[in-house]
């Protein structure tokens, strides 16, 4: 299993690793975390998880843990799933004030905190998530590479994500400009290993499967830049993106660079890039154009084309559209009644619900609904609302 994997766990020495490597320091324990919030479910469990949260976390046997919280993961109890978490990390002796305690690190514990991590990311619990991750430094301490470990085997034991939440999660932070050099030594990090598996003769299987890290990382890069404002650093980021790719994907660049445009009220820059998607699928165009025609004030033309696109497509996106388009034009009982229908769907078919439409119906229904109403129908929705 290493033989087939191991150029994922490719990465650069650090200094950090060189200077411990040479001086043959291999008994430092330099990593030492810790659960630093102990966060819990705060809805009911069915029988079913109720019994996994009791059996599958007794001792640590990786299989039955990874079940465990896979399974408390699909079905979206996300909280009870950070404290499946705990309960792993705890037999690992990483559990409550063990921080800045010595205890051993595997990569099935990296593992483990990398899911933790995205867990608290997408609950948006920035200072917890913040706070855990500060025992991780700068993810360069040596005892984090397997040739401090085992000569046999070569580089880092830390899952990509956790790279990824590690260098996102800064934008959350007191000093949120910080990411964009972090993601920046991300991205020259990747470029490193591409250049070392091209001039090694490597697989093309494994070249491609870096490029596709690299369009992770230059995606989130696009993140970091939206939320910091930096409004013409993600249009010339958008722009430089779609130069290196193709068909669909470039047509969903172009669209989101369009409406990117518009909303920087840079029309004429938008109008050249949609002259570009000509090829584009009709719905796509449509939305453009419902976008457009919100940008120029026509709302009810923007309604008109939503509608339209509706009787083609149930898509989550071209419902949740359609309810923009409705509450702009005055209509928030029809917005909400749409997006309602929808998570009653997601229920019936088993399925998750698009997470713009779980936080637009609690937007929404915060102006149609009175709380105990509210209450109600947030109750009857709770299977596929994340928790908060």
């Amino acid at each position: 299993e290493w033989e087939s994997s191991s150029h994922l766990a490719a990465w650069p020495e650090s200094k950090r690793l060189k200077s411990a490597l040479t001086e043959r320091r291999k008994s430092i324990k330099y990593t030492l975390p810790g659960i630093k919030y102990e966060i819990v479910g705060t809805k009911p469990l069915s029988e079913e998880l109720k019994m996994i949260m009791r059996d599958s976390f007794e001792s640590i046997d990786e299989e039955k843990n990874w079940n465990g919280l896979k399974q408390i993961i699909d079905a979206r109890e996300h909280l009870s799933a950070v404290e499946a978490t705990s309960k792993i990390l705890t037999l690992l002796g990483q559990g409550m004030d063990k921080s800045g305690r010595s205890s051993s690190l595997t990569p099935f514990g990296l593992e483990v905190w990398s899911i933790r991590f995205q867990l608290l990311f997408g609950l948006k619990k920035y200072k917890e998530l913040l706070d855990e991750m500060t025992s991780f430094e700068e993810l360069d301490a040596p005892d984090l590479f397997f040739q401090y470990h085992d000569d046999a085997k070569q580089g880092s034991m830390l899952p990509f994500a956790l790279r990824m939440i590690h260098t996102e999660a800064l934008v959350h932070s007191p000093l949120p400009t910080q990411a964009i050099g972090r993601v920046d030594r991300l991205i020259s990090d990747i470029e490193t290993i591409l250049d070392d598996l091209s001039s090694n003769s490597a697989p093309p299987s494994h070249i491609e499967d870096w490029k596709k890290r690299l369009k992770a990382v230059v995606l989130m890069r696009i993140r970091i830049l939206f939320v910091l404002e930096e409004t013409e650093l993600v249009l010339n980021a958008i722009e430089d993106l779609r130069s290196t790719v193709e068909n669909r994907e470039k047509d969903d660049l172009s669209f989101l660079l369009t409406r990117l445009c518009l909303m920087g009220s840079d029309e004429k820059r938008a109008l050249d890039v949609a002259k570009e998607t000509e090829e584009a699928e009709e719905e796509k165009k449509q939305q453009q154009d419902a976008f457009h025609a919100m940008y120029k004030g026509d709302l009810k033309k923007m309604l008109e084309i939503e509608e339209g696109c509706k009787k083609n497509s149930e898509s989550a996106s071209t419902i949740n559209n359609l309810a923009i388009a409705c509450l702009y034009n005055g209509n928030p009982l029809d917005a909400v009644s749409l997006l309602i229908e929808e998570a009653r769907r997601c229920i019936t078919s088993n399925e998750s619900l698009h997470p713009i439409i779980a936080q637009n119906i609690r937007t929404i229904s915060e102006l149609t609904h009175a709380t105990t109403t509210k209450t109600t129908i947030l109750k009857e929705l709770q299977a596929v609302l994340p928790q908060q």
